[in-house]
């Protein structure tokens, strides 16, 4: 995908009840599950991929798509899971020290998604009553 100034964006989508996290007792953590593990493993490949054929990537997307594109330092974006799944405030905090921690991907819970629409469509009412 790419954004609305050309830029493209690699996501990777998987379902809201995929896992998160996993318990090591010994250490007291939460840590990714694996779905997230081998997920994140593979928009680091789709990363890496895209930069180093970057120039063969644009050049198939504006043949094929007629459209320009440009992919400097792509971002890969993780569609999974959901809050809920985060049951207590260590596994929370946990959650948000790892998902901060990554360099080149965002992870974007389905909840998140579905709230942030909420919040624009509300936004947007506001909007429209203030300037009719």
């Amino acid at each position: 995908m790419f954004d609305i100034y050309g830029f493209v964006d690699i996501y990777e989508i998987k379902t809201p009840g995929t896992p998160l996290l996993k318990y090591d007792r010994a250490h007291d953590n939460y840590y990714w599950s694996t779905e997230i593990s081998e997920a994140l493993a593979q928009l680091e490949k789709y990363i890496y991929w895209a930069s180093d054929n970057r120039t063969e990537l644009q050049d198939v997307i504006k043949k094929e798509k007629n459209i320009e594109v440009r992919i400097i330092k792509p971002r890969g974006v993780l569609i999974i899971g959901s809050s809920d799944q985060l049951a207590n405030e260590k596994e929370r905090d946990d959650f948000k020290i790892l998902r901060s921690s990554l360099k080149n991907i965002d992870i974007i819970l389905y909840d998140e998604i579905f709230h942030s629409l909420v919040n624009l469509k509300n936004g947007c009412k506001g909007l429209q009553h203030k300037y009719n």
